[in-house]
């Protein structure tokens, strides 16, 4: 091995195949005990067995859900549309979320989406940042919270029923995420 040089024995980024069958084979058998960075536990082996992904965008979205957010049903939302074509998918229709959303297919998965998602429709980043945390506490500030978020929505144009949907949706992801 030390007539190899220092050269052959990396393997760049640039060398590795985002798309190679056998590497997704193996990840949906599951077999992923040993040196798979988060993905051994039992928890990221029932989500891989359950969404067999094949391709690395689905794969990364997989690894960046929090284990709390498992129980949430948000992540059966993230698989169903994951496979859904996009003319099917139920999602929230407010044209600037669609960047927010684009990524995991118009659902909720992460507490930055929730702060984007607060600052876009409703707040400063500041105030989003509140709300974020008063969601996963006390019933009374998450009831100021959803007062003040639903007002400056309804203030943006966006409908007091789908405003709070939209809190409704947060507040299962941030009560799940944080604590």
């Amino acid at each position: 091995m030390s007539n190899v040089p220092a050269a052959a024995k990396r393997v760049g980024h640039e060398r590795l195949r985002m798309d190679d069958a056998l590497t997704y084979a193996l990840l949906k058998s599951t077999k992923t005990n040993t040196r798979y960075f988060q993905l051994e536990s039992r928890g990221m082996k029932d989500l891989i067995r359950r969404l067999q992904p094949d391709r690395s965008a689905i794969l990364s979205r997989s690894c960046a859900v929090q284990a709390r957010t498992l129980q949430s049903g948000m992540v059966e939302d993230f698989m169903r549309a994951s496979t859904t074509p996009p003319a099917q998918r139920s999602t929230i229709c407010i044209r600037n979320l669609k960047p927010v959303l684009a990524a995991t297919y118009g659902v909720i998965l992460y507490q930055e989406q929730v702060m984007q998602i607060a600052q876009i429709l409703a707040a400063t980043p500041w105030r989003a940042d509140l709300l974020r945390r008063a969601m996963a506490r006390k019933a009374e500030e998450m009831a100021k919270q959803r007062s003040v978020f639903v007002s400056g929505a309804v203030a943006r144009g966006v409908r007091e029923a789908q405003a709070t949907h939209i809190f409704d949706l947060m507040e299962k992801v941030c009560r799940l995420t944080d604590s």
